[in-house]
């Protein structure tokens, strides 16, 4: 019997086979398998044209690179052929390996030995390849060594010859060595290489990869960081990479065995990350344990404020909501107007601080200088070049001239200060200069000034965010330049006047309106306000985070108000049962799992300054829009989730008052019980609806209340692609499409839909398609619209169908022979509840319908009566 399986009896019946079958596998392994001894790893054995003696002290020597001509692994060296002859007796050969030096001679002691008998060697000068078996070493994977052959009892009649390439030598991981002394010393060559073969055995290295820093889960706000690590097993080298969230972020190629290495990573962008190293040798890769690490480039940021209250007399609350990856728990720093804010201090101006500097590059007092001043402020100053400069004083001057001398001042910001005045006075004017707040916000926080005044005094400031030194100088020109003194020096003395606060800095960090990370978290704190009205009153906010990111807010003043009265809000009103949005009909059982809130209160007050809503799972403010009178609503989108909410209302004294807290759930949605799709679908007498899954019928659903009716009594569609009607009114439509948008409100009433062609022939059926469904809010009711296309066939001809049923205005639908009564619809009657199917007993008639200037027909059954209106219709079909 024919198989596609390998028949095996056959082979355990022939021992021939079966043992060639094995042998054949054993050669397999040597010749895919480093693992097996004597595999051959360096070697330079082609190209031999000529030979050199080794006796006595001449000791002669090939250097060679682990992996330079092999595969680049560690591996334990076995043996080692070389292609030797002798001249007469030379005696017993000596081979050694060595370590080299960085010079590439050979060092230290014999890491590796074996020897074989000179005597039994070939006489040939050809040379017979000898194999020298060698005690165990492991050689190290790019590593240079050397092979150093002696024949000690041999001379210049019985010695070793060693062949070689001294015509065009190639290899390139080492050179020829030799010793006239035994070795004591070394000489190079790179004109010839020698015949050699180094085989050995591979085993895997041993080895592991421990992390000394950072820290696990340091943060840092330094984009440049050292990675530290060291490797211990038993290679020399290692090649290692550094890993950031599996990214490559550095290596280093030549890391060596227990010694602590350093890889340095630069522009880390913002984020978190688990680091590690992975480190290769012989084949192997390790990876070290992952780290975390978190890299913060960014300073705290605020985005929203409030302020309690600013009424006297009471405990004004400041909150400011502050985003940071690690905010700091103390980092919170609000100061304040010195004293008890009754508005006395809130001009506070600090001691007058006034800078002389002399040309011996020191201050003195002359009466209008204080000089002891220790406050927060720090001033220096300094001629350079100084040469015969005459000291002045504040009220008068000196004079020298002299094209190098030049008076450099820089100034340090005092932390907590918001404004300050500078008063300059030369030989002859007092200049006054306002320093804007931009100039206190720089990071170094210097104020550096530059002043150049020709003979009329014009005089130039400026402040920059740097810490070099700037010219403070006097000249006499009617042009100036920066690095150029001309005729005069004058020097004199500079003070300021600074206004803010100083004192009464306060510290306070609240950790329940903070997120468990501290990405987000409110700042607040209270203090008693004892001013009178209309105080002025101001505040300000240092903030930090774990890694010395800092930023502050802007300065907030606001006026201290006389009002003790609370808005008074009402009960808040929440409403939940409507939804806002498009869905797509691809379902009839539409759900949604969000829902919009209503939320609305009643608010007065003489002062009313804001109302809104807070969502305290979010710490979320939703401000309130006036809706009329004094009612105030706003809506929210939520998705499914529990929620708690109160609503606010505060005046513009700070007087603040809110509702009881009331507690809302958002389930899932169930939009289809909103839109009635009742089995009894209807549409007219022409058409049918397949809309992704195929429907029948439609039920267009009315108000019952009084307004404008959304019923549709004519609907004039697209059938010869260049217009199409709605009630009546034309629209001319680009590419022959119409869509009508229908509204269906709450009640019971069915529309009436008519179709038309305006060529009164047989039309092109219209697919209907149902795409969207738009849902609001119509007082209380809920609102459908639905976009739809309808396909029909319409009756043939402008006067009544011939062909299509027998040519008279009048049949019996039940009766005729021309009626495929099978396949006909009975006729539909809709008795002021819902519609009932009846058979038709009187004859139906052709009715002709006008609908502006465009006629059709229709099937008009007396049965209802004769109002004219369609309370029912039929489909015919033909036998025709």
């Amino acid at each position: 019997m024919k198989t596609n399986f390998f028949d095996f009896s056959f082979i355990l019946k022939n021992k021939l086979i079966m043992n060639k079958l094995i042998l054949f596998s054993v050669i397999l392994g040597l010749l895919v398998s480093p693992c097996f001894a004597d595999a051959l790893y360096e070697k330079y054995n082609v190209g031999d044209d000529g030979y050199a003696s080794i006796y006595g002290s001449t000791w002669r020597g090939q250097t060679f690179t682990v992996g330079n001509t092999s595969n680049g692994v560690s591996h334990n060296i076995t043996k080692i052929n070389l292609k030797l002859y002798r001249y007469g007796d030379p005696g017993l050969i000596n081979v050694s390996i060595k370590a080299t030096d960085g010079d590439g001679k050979p060092i230290g002691n014999d890491l590796s030995i074996g020897s074989t008998n000179g005597d039994t060697l070939t006489t040939d000068s050809n040379g017979e390849w000898r194999e020298i078996t060698m005690s165990n070493y492991r050689l190290q994977n790019g590593i240079k060594y050397a092979v150093i052959v002696k024949a000690v009892s041999g001379n210049i009649f019985n010695n070793l010859r060693w062949r070689r390439d001294e015509s065009s030598p190639t290899y390139l991981g080492g050179e020829y060595v030799y010793s006239t002394d035994s070795g004591s010393s070394w000489s190079l060559s790179d004109t010839e290489d020698w015949m050699f073969e180094i085989y050995g055995n591979y085993s895997s290295p041993v080895f592991s990869v421990s992390l000394n820093s950072p820290a696990n889960q340091t943060i840092t706000s330094d984009e440049t960081h050292d990675f530290n690590f060291t490797v211990s097993g038993n290679e020399v080298i290692y090649n290692c990479s550094l890993y950031l969230n599996n990214s490559f972020y550095g290596n280093n190629v030549s890391v060596s065995n227990n010694t602590s290495t350093i890889i340095t990573s630069s522009s880390i962008p913002d984020g978190f990350y688990k680091w590690y190293v992975n480190c290769t040798a012989s084949l192997v890769t390790n990876k070290s344990k992952t780290r975390e690490i978190t890299i913060d480039l960014t300073n705290p940021v605020y985005s929203e404020r409030s302020i309690s209250s600013r009424q006297v007399g009471t405990n004004i609350e400041h909150r400011l909501k502050w985003n940071d990856l690690n905010l700091s728990g103390g980092g919170y720093i609000f100061s304040f107007c010195n004293g008890t804010w009754d508005g006395s201090n809130c001009n506070y101006n600090g001691d007058q601080v006034c800078y002389q500097e002399t040309a011996n590059n020191s201050s003195v007092d002359d009466g209008n200088c204080t000089l002891n001043y220790t406050g927060v402020y720090s001033f220096t100053g300094k001629w350079v070049n100084n040469q015969s400069v005459i000291d002045g004083s504040w009220g008068s001057y000196g004079e020298g001239n002299d094209s190098d001398s030049i008076l450099y001042i820089n100034y340090t910001k005092p932390q907590q200060a918001i404004g300050a005045e500078w008063q300059v006075k030369d030989h002859g004017t007092t200049i006054n200069l306002s320093i804007t707040n931009s100039c206190w916000n720089y990071n170094n926080n210097i104020i550096s000034l530059k002043v150049q005044a020709s003979h009329n005094h014009w005089t130039k400031w400026s402040c920059r965010n740097k810490t070099g030194w700037e010219t403070l100088r006097w000249y006499h020109s009617d042009s100036w330049a920066y690095s150029i003194i001309y005729d005069d020096v004058y020097e004199e003395a500079i003070y300021w006047n600074l206004n803010g606060w100083i004192d009464d800095a306060y510290v306070q960090f609240n950790s329940s309106h903070c997120n468990e990370d501290y990405s987000e978290c409110w700042s607040n704190v209270t203090k008693l306000i004892t001013s009178t009205e209309n105080v002025n009153v101001s505040w300000k906010v240092w903030v930090n985070d774990s890694v010395s990111n800092e930023n502050q807010s802007e300065n907030f003043v606001y006026l201290t108000i006389n009002d003790t009265i609370h808005p008074a809000i009402t009960t808040q009103q929440i409403s939940t049962n409507y939804y806002n949005g498009t869905v797509n009909l691809s379902d009839i059982n539409l759900v949604t799992d969000k829902k919009s809130l209503n939320v609305n209160v009643s608010a007065t007050d003489a002062n009313l300054q804001s109302v809104w809503a807070r969502l305290y799972n979010s710490i979320t403010d939703y401000i309130m829009s006036l809706v009329s009178g004094t009612i105030y609503s706003v809506d929210i989108d939520l998705s499914k989730g529990s929620y708690n909410i109160s609503s606010f209302a505060n005046d513009t004294a700070g007087n603040e008052n809110n509702t009881a807290n009331t507690s809302v759930t958002v389930s899932d949605f169930n939009l289809s019980t909103y839109l009635t799709l009742s089995s009894d679908y209807y549409w007219d007498t022409y058409s049918e609806i397949t809309a992704n899954s195929t429907i029948n019928k439609v039920k267009y659903i009315n108000d019952t209340g009084t307004g404008v009716s959304d019923k549709i009594n004519v609907l004039g569609y697209y059938i010869d692609g260049t217009e199409c009607e709605v009630n009546d009114i034309a629209q001319s439509v680009a590419g022959g499409v119409c869509e009508y948008t229908h509204t269906i409100n709450k009640g019971d009433n069915w529309d009436d839909l008519e179709l038309y062609d305006s060529n009164y022939g047989n039309g092109t059926p219209v697919t209907i398609t149902e795409t969207s469904v738009e849902v609001a809010n119509d007082s209380g009711n809920e609102v459908k619209k639905r976009n739809v296309t309808i396909s029909y066939y319409l009756p043939n001809g402008s006067s009544a169908p011939a062909g299509t049923f027998t040519n008279s205005t009048s049949l019996n639908i039940c009766t005729d022979s021309d009626v495929d009564v099978a396949n006909s619809e009975f006729l539909r009657y809709y008795n002021g509840t819902e519609f009932v199917d009846i058979t038709p007993t009187n004859n139906a008639t052709w009715e002709l319908k006008t609908v502006g200037s465009k006629n059709f027909w229709v099937i008009k059954d007396d049965y209802c009566g004769s109002d004219g209106v369609l309370d029912f219709k039929v489909k015919v079909v033909s036998n025709n």
